[in-house]
């Protein structure tokens, strides 16, 4: 219950993002998930899987547009919101902001435990084995 009451405060303040159906702006999305950090800070522990937190953040940045794979992993490409799969297909981030040398993630770590703010390089991206993105085309 307090997950739902969390998530539904958020979208009750966040207002002006990628709620729409209309194609979701980077920094609108970017914004959106920033928010999260104030309910869910570094070190919070997250009781469900990796992929619900995901799902969850993912869901408020861009309501019911679909997900699609995209493999390779193309780093020009990648925006906040982005999902990338790592590890053999075991482990996923998201991205929250992208810059020339390294993107900075948020993640749940296996401990359960949220995290804001780790920096993978480039190379380590573009390493990935596919993004989950719901940016249209």
């Amino acid at each position: 219950m307090k997950k739902l009451l969390s998530f539904l405060t958020i979208l009750t303040l966040l207002t002006g993002g990628a709620l729409s159906e209309a194609a979701p702006v980077p920094e609108g999305v970017a914004e959106i998930i920033w928010g999260f950090q104030e309910t869910y800070p570094d070190g919070y522990l997250w009781n469900g899987e990796e992929a619900d937190f995901l799902q969850t953040v993912s869901d408020a940045a861009f309501g019911s547009l679909p997900a699609r794979r995209v493999k390779p992993v193309d780093y020009e490409a990648l925006r906040p919101g982005d999902i990338l799969r790592l590890k053999k297909d075991t482990y996923s981030v998201m991205i929250l902001e992208k810059f020339d040398d390294h993107v900075t993630v948020v993640e749940l770590w296996t401990n359960g435990r949220v995290y804001w703010g780790r920096t993978l390089s480039k190379s380590a991206a573009e390493a990935g084995d596919y993004v989950m993105t719901r940016y249209p085309e």
